[in-house]
């Protein structure tokens, strides 16, 4: 009795540790499943979201004209380029080629046609920078930047019905892409049509040319550069009028206030401007060393600001600072601008060099309005730059300093 008794016990007492052992057990792998189901399914949500929205890979194109390898290799050496911004950055963070074969004929028009239809001048018809269109009478010639793409047909004439190239955006859009084009060729929202010939049907149509966001290249505004070299003759005190309007732009001369004109009236945009200037002295050191020139209109004086782009207001130059200053042509219809620069500037006024750049305005393309506004209104109008601002440097008013014309 007494062994059963004690084998009962103890059996008792391995069925209680069993009982207590499976439960702790149960409870262990419970937890450990439970947590790995939730460590899952977290890593599987990472791991479906990015496979299921992966970043977005965006392309920037930036075409600088004749920036051929060597020339920007040199001025990396020479640190007119730095490595650390622009095109040094580039480098060091990117692919570049140290070669590459241009097209034939190696001009700018056909070459950035190339670029962006990915063929030659034989399969998108762009062979130069101007040239001339069957279609048009023999004196009549069309440039290469706004010439029909791919081809257009002679009879009508009319766009073609089987370009033989297209612009690589028309298939980015046509799949959904998103482009930007600022100022590259055939990316204008033209309308093309045959130059001389009367009522010309249009043979490249805006939509080819037009992607999501259009900037078109600046054009010329309606007036020439020039340049002007005054003496102390030319300058009289100024009027109470422009003396009280630079006071109240927050402007202070130390010496009094002179003024001339330029003799410098034309007209843009449907709009008359006669350009004068005022010169100050900034200086504050008990002479008269004036420094700082002032160009405004006549009609429209020098009013204090601020102002909203495109507009700039009168343009200040300290000559001291080498530096150009925008002036916006208000109330101008195409939007057009210019910029002074002053190359000397006698501080008794003995010796005043002045140079007027060009009127350059962003093309107002019905197709492209939206974009040319934005940026109008944004960036400002399309400043002019050296190579177009003075394109006959031998002009005999441009007279950049006194010893060299």
């Amino acid at each position: 009795m007494s062994k059963y008794l004690k084998f009962y016990g103890i059996n008792k007492t391995f069925q209680w540790l069993w009982q207590t052992l499976r439960h702790k057990l149960i409870m262990r792998l419970s937890i450990v499943v439970l947590v790995t189901f939730f460590f899952s399914l977290t890593v599987h949500s990472i791991v479906a979201g990015t496979v299921s929205s992966p970043p977005r890979p965006k392309v920037i194109l930036i075409s600088l004209d004749g920036a051929t390898p060597d020339f920007v290799e040199r001025y990396l050496k020479k640190g007119v380029l730095s490595p650390k911004q622009g095109l040094g950055l580039l480098k060091s963070h990117g692919v570049y080629a140290e070669r590459n074969i241009t097209c034939s004929a190696s001009l700018t028009a056909a070459c950035h046609i190339a670029i962006g239809t990915g063929s030659t001048a034989a399969r998108n018809d762009i062979n130069s920078n101007t040239f001339h269109l069957v279609a048009s009478p023999f004196t009549s010639n069309i440039s290469g930047f706004g010439a029909p793409i791919g081809g257009y047909s002679t009879i009508g004439p009319a766009p073609s019905i089987q370009p033989t190239a297209e612009p690589l955006w028309i298939g980015l859009q046509r799949n959904g892409k998103k482009v930007v084009a600022a100022t590259f060729p055939g990316a204008d929202g033209v309308d093309v049509q045959v130059p001389g010939l009367a009522n010309s049907p249009i043979v490249d149509p805006a939509s080819r040319r037009t992607v999501a966001y259009t900037v078109p290249f600046g054009v010329f505004g309606g007036v020439g550069a020039s340049g002007f070299s005054l003496t102390a003759a030319n300058f009289s005190p100024a009027s109470s009028q422009i003396v009280s309007q630079i006071n109240n732009a927050g402007r202070v001369s130390y010496s009094p206030i002179q003024q001339a004109a330029l003799s410098d009236r034309f007209t843009v945009g449907g709009v008359s401007y006669d350009i004068q200037v005022a010169a100050l002295d900034t200086t504050n050191d008990r002479h008269s060393n004036y420094d700082t020139l002032v160009f405004f209109d006549a009609q429209i004086g020098i009013p204090a600001g601020p102002f909203s782009l495109p507009a700039t207001g009168p343009a200040y130059i300290r000559a001291c600072d080498r530096r150009s200053s925008l002036f916006y042509f208000e109330g101008s219809s195409n939007q057009a601008g210019t910029a002074f620069y002053v190359s000397n500037l006698a501080p008794d006024l003995s010796t005043v060099r002045i140079a007027r750049y060009s009127a350059n305005a962003l093309p107002r393309n019905p197709a492209v309005q939206t974009s040319v506004d934005d940026i109008l209104s944004n960036v400002g109008f399309w400043a002019p730059r050296l190579i177009f601002g003075f394109q006959n440097a031998s002009a005999p008013d441009l007279h950049l300093s006194p010893t060299l014309n």
